[in-house]
């Protein structure tokens, strides 16, 4: 009452618009809602002997206990008539996606209460939820979502904040903010962006098309080859990103047909859903490029250095093989080692990922060795000069071993061919994918006598 509501709202006389956030820029659409997600009464078991002393204790949240019963506070009249913010939500009426708070991941359900648009309602209404306990001992987790229109910028965005009740008695904060452009072709880029989106379409087609003529060549052969299945993944994650793109247009005419229907004050409009789309195509995207741009190894492959490098790690691979797995023991025995001893005295390693990460990080260079000391001022410090000495002096120096033996091995028996230019292999190629070439390549004959000279 005293800190978010004040924080959000607008203040500024001269502007008398409600829908104009606190930095007089942006505005909501839609209202600002609260949604709380409770743990059942009993959710964890009480030893005999303390049961006189507490006769129900309340763990975590999970969705195993989320407690979906209505209640009501401490009403003056005593009804049980309860009003929509004492009534749980389902994910599917709310249809919101899940949250990934610190503690736990919440659902999309919950008990949801709609703010005022006004400064002052507002403030009388967290006021009246604060007396009648709206927010008790069962509560686990209190998230504050609304979304944001900058016009300025064409912007939208999603904000979850949340406060997560932890069963130790703290309180945890995350916040999740989400800029999204859905208005995507306004503004003088708006015509350059749908140009390189229908090339970018025309050239998926394009190469769609030459993986069947592949497929249909080859036959199953075609998926003995893992560069081959490196294109099916790349396919299909571009039209998947393509068709969430549809989606999301259409998704977007929803949203405001919605939104002018319902108006600010009775309708929270949230992006929660679009966002969290938009976040994995974007992770997806992220990944596509990712394993599109690992196709240029197959031109550098064409480089003499580069060719003698990959036969060296093919080499080395079947000493690496046992090497990993003399790393992975190792390592797995340091990280129980600290899990076990520092769980409790380092944040570090309280958490079997932390200690996974934490490790990770020593190896890197990154670490704080008085954290040690603090925890164990006799077996910190020990742990971690068995650890740094097991990884920079005897690991490293296997590593290093291995693939120096393998690049001597290479060189001996290596037989440089004749460099080859990238940029006439890209040409060359340009020419095949567009069928300017007539008869053999250039290409086509170089790799043809390189073949005979192997034979003979």
């Amino acid at each position: 009452q005293g800190g978010l509501v004040p924080a959000l709202f607008n203040t500024d006389h001269r502007i008398t618009s409600p829908a104009f956030a606190a930095d007089s820029v942006s505005v909501f659409v839609g209202g600002i809602q609260l949604r709380q997600l409770r743990v059942e009464s009993g959710s964890c078991a009480v030893d005999s002997l303390m049961t006189t002393l507490i006769p129900a204790c309340l763990g975590p949240w999970t969705e195993a206990n989320n407690d979906q019963a209505s209640y009501y506070g401490r009403y003056s009249n005593g009804t049980t008539n309860y009003d929509v913010q004492w009534v749980y939500r389902s994910e599917q009426s709310t249809t919101q996606p899940s949250y990934f708070g610190r503690a736990a991941t919440y659902t999309g359900g919950g008990f949801i209460e709609t703010v005022a648009a006004s400064l002052a309602a507002a403030g009388e209404q967290i006021g009246f939820l604060r007396d009648q306990t709206w927010i008790d001992g069962q509560t686990r987790a209190v998230l504050a979502e609304m979304s944001l229109f900058n016009a300025n910028i064409n912007v939208f965005l999603s904000i979850q904040l949340a406060a997560e009740f932890i069963p130790t008695g703290g309180v945890l904060t995350s916040t999740l903010i989400t800029p999204l452009r859905l208005y995507r072709y306004v503004g003088p880029n708006g015509g350059v962006l749908m140009a390189c989106e229908l090339m970018f379409v025309s050239l998926l087609l394009y190469y769609t098309y030459v993986e069947a003529r592949k497929v249909r060549k080859a036959g199953l052969k075609y998926l003995t080859t893992y560069r081959n299945w490196l294109d099916i993944l790349i396919l299909l994650l571009a039209y998947f990103c393509i068709a969430f793109n549809i989606y999301r247009v259409s998704a977007v005419e929803l949203f405001m047909g919605r939104f002018v229907d319902h108006g600010r004050g009775a309708f929270v409009a949230d992006l929660q859903t679009i966002a969290a789309w938009d976040r994995g195509v974007r992770a997806m995207e992220a990944v596509c490029l990712f394993l599109a741009t690992l196709k240029f190894l197959v031109i550098l492959r064409r480089n003499t250095v580069i060719n003698m490098m990959s036969r060296s790690l093919r080499l080395a691979m079947v000493f690496l093989k046992s090497f990993l797995v003399v790393t992975a023991l190792l390592w797995l025995a340091f990280l129980f080692w600290g899990y076990l001893s520092f769980g409790t005295q380092m944040e570090e390693f309280s958490t079997f990922q932390g200690s996974m990460y934490t490790l990770l990080l020593i190896a890197l260079g990154i670490f704080d060795f008085s954290r040690f000391e603090m925890a164990n001022r006799v077996l910190g410090p020990l742990y971690f000069l068995i650890y740094s000495w097991f990884y920079y002096i005897v690991l490293q120096n296997m590593f290093m071993s291995v693939m120096m033996e393998a690049v001597i091995n290479v060189r001996e028996d290596f037989k440089p061919p004749k460099e080859l230019s990238i940029g006439q292999y890209v040409l060359e190629r340009i020419r095949w994918y567009t069928g300017l070439s007539i008869g053999k390549s250039r290409l086509q004959r170089r790799e043809s006598a390189g073949a005979m000279g192997e034979v003979a």
